[in-house]
């Protein structure tokens, strides 16, 4: 199911590619996460606000704007039937042209015109909401206690909800939440730092009352996400966060 969802966000991006001005660090593309609505949405694509968003709760896109919300369930329905829905709401509500064609390379294919999405578990669908919802609320929590500043937002490449922030000129910290990767075989927690583009050394860090240290290709700390209760992300996220900025 996590690849039906990582597949479906990508019309948003699309969106994003084409209708929002490029932005150098790709962000035109990223998405926000609503806990009260379950919905993955992009950044407002004109004027008057309309947006396309994806739901967790009944695995549809929906096209909406101040006037009207309109959802397009996607159990059973083909890519080219997708494009064609996205194509012809952008077309009657701003007037503008939607091509999907994304720049980037994901886990899996992209879908073929033919390829059909299917719901296989509306519990898995609950279990990524809370996970995003549990995420959103602690990382919410770590930046004011941190007293960091910092948008949440979910990248459509790895599909992460993460923080990018700058404790001092020189350090720069990334928090979030990642799905199942060759690092881990979990949604998992991670915090990295950087000096520049240098990866900050992890290998002499003190042991974390949670989670463990990268030290090998990737620098971080990292903690399983399942199961985990916002106390256990929030101190996690504190201490590491913390580590860096030592």
């Amino acid at each position: 199911m996590l690849q039906q969802v990582h597949l479906a966000a990508q019309y948003l991006a699309g969106a994003g590619i084409s209708f929002i001005k490029k932005r150098d660090d790709d962000s035109h593309i990223n998405m926000s996460w609503s806990t009260n609505l379950k919905e993955l949405s992009t950044w407002p694509l004109s004027e008057k606000g309309d947006q396309l968003s994806l739901s967790l709760k009944s695995f549809s896109l929906i096209w909406s704007n101040p006037e009207k919300r309109i959802e397009f369930p996607l159990d059973g329905k083909s890519h080219l039937e997708i494009k064609t829905w996205i194509k012809g709401q952008a077309k009657s509500n701003i007037n503008m042209i939607y091509v999907y064609h994304l720049h980037y390379e994901l886990p899996y294919p992209f879908p073929s015109d033919d390829s059909t999405f299917k719901l296989e578990s509306k519990a898995e669908l609950s279990r990524f909401s809370n996970l995003f919802d549990l995420s959103q609320s602690s990382f919410t929590a770590v930046l004011k206690q941190q007293e960091l500043e910092s948008e949440l937002r979910v990248w459509p490449h790895h599909f992460d909800l993460a923080a990018y922030t700058n404790p001092n000129d020189s350090l720069s910290i990334r928090f979030g939440l990642a799905v199942p990767d060759k690092a881990i075989d979990d949604f998992y927690f991670y915090v990295s730092g950087y000096n520049g583009d240098d990866s900050v050394e992890t290998k002499d860090f003190k042991s974390l009352s949670l989670g463990d240290w990268q030290t090998e290709d990737w620098k971080a700390a990292t903690l399983r996400a399942t199961g985990m209760k916002e106390k256990d992300a929030t101190n996690f996220l504190n201490e590491a966060i913390q580590a860096f900025r030592i």
